[in-house]
């Protein structure tokens, strides 16, 4: 067992040993008594967030929320239409991701953040199991001029 694992070990024993009142010091709320069972994957469960839907809808409201148009390319006026390709593997990862239409190294480069920041997604479910597909999705960079708006 490594160090990190002995400390959340003497914590945990810490915890449990605590009298009184049975709340921790440290969060308020959460009592301990001789029938509750501390479990990893209580805290995980809420901290990991659950896989999304692939969904056109799903991926258009991520790139449009997580996009950041690049300020030199904005400066410069670049924009375009940057092509990526990526597999959904049956565990719900991004893989296998590349460019398939460069526009220009500013905005291929923020096209594969995006994609590799993704979040996991559920996947595809044929004939009862969960399979691989591969996806080409287009990431939209245009430049506006407001007083056209």
């Amino acid at each position: 067992m490594n160090i990190c694992g002995r400390s959340v070990c003497f914590f945990l024993l810490y915890l449990l040993s605590l009298s009184g009142s049975g709340e921790t010091p440290y969060s308020p709320g959460i009592t301990i008594s001789s029938d509750t069972t501390l479990t990893f994957s209580d805290t995980i469960a809420k901290t990991i967030p659950a896989p999304i839907t692939f969904s056109y809808k799903n991926v258009r409201d991520y790139i449009f929320n997580q996009l950041s148009y690049p300020q030199a390319a904005i400066d410069s006026t670049i924009q375009g239409t940057v092509v990526l390709k990526f597999t959904i593997m049956p565990s719900g990862i991004v893989d296998s991701l590349r460019i398939t239409q460069p526009v220009h190294p500013l905005l291929d480069a923020e096209a594969l953040r995006l994609f590799k920041e993704m979040p996991q997604w559920k996947p595809v479910i044929y004939q009862g199991n969960p399979i691989a597909v591969t996806y080409e999705i287009p990431v939209i960079f245009e430049l506006v001029d407001p007083e056209k708006k």
